[in-house]
């Protein structure tokens, strides 16, 4: 191949790169994916949820709210409350932040995407879990529950995720 081919065929391919740079740029964005929350049965706008109702979009604690204890671990080796005070579950649609909650209180919640699926996630107060899931492959469910125990042996960490629904459920500290 003489150069002239050559210098032709990288203009063609920087006229490609600008074509699709420019198609990405002007393309507009996909849509958020509509979903419904249900929590323990009670159709729910999603946000942050603790005992004595919604916070800020931005997490910051309530007035109220007091510190959490030191959490050292207890005698029997397991985490002491205040570590478990100070855990949250987020769960995240298609990557937005649909719900966060304290992990010590009891709920189920349940995540409609319309088309897509639906998937119930269970907080036991002391665990979280995947209860159900339609995708077809279930491999959200069998991750197992998240404890506070566990949380930084498990495989997957704090996250228990549905690709199929772009679901994830992740147990984090404030």
């Amino acid at each position: 191949m003489n150069s002239r081919g050559l210098s032709r065929g990288i203009w063609i391919a920087a006229a490609l790169v600008l074509v699709i740079a420019a198609a990405t740029l002007l393309w507009p964005a996909a849509p958020a994916r509509p979903y419904t929350l249900t929590l323990d049965g009670a159709p729910w706008e999603g946000g942050i949820l603790t005992e004595d109702g919604n916070l800020p979009k931005d997490g910051s604690p309530a007035e109220d709210e007091s510190p959490a204890e030191d959490g050292s671990p207890a005698e029997d080796g397991s985490p002491a409350e205040g570590e478990r005070e100070n855990l949250r579950v987020i769960v995240t649609v298609d990557g937005a932040e649909a719900a966060v909650l304290p992990f010590t209180e009891p709920h189920t919640l349940r995540i409609v995407q319309p088309g897509i699926g639906e998937n119930t996630v269970i907080l036991s107060g002391s665990a979280v879990r995947m209860e159900s899931s339609d995708c077809p492959n279930q491999d959200c469910v069998g991750m197992g529950e998240i404890t506070a125990e566990n949380l930084e042996t498990r495989a997957m960490g704090g996250f228990i995720v549905c690709l199929p629904h772009r679901l994830a459920v992740e147990v984090r500290e404030r």
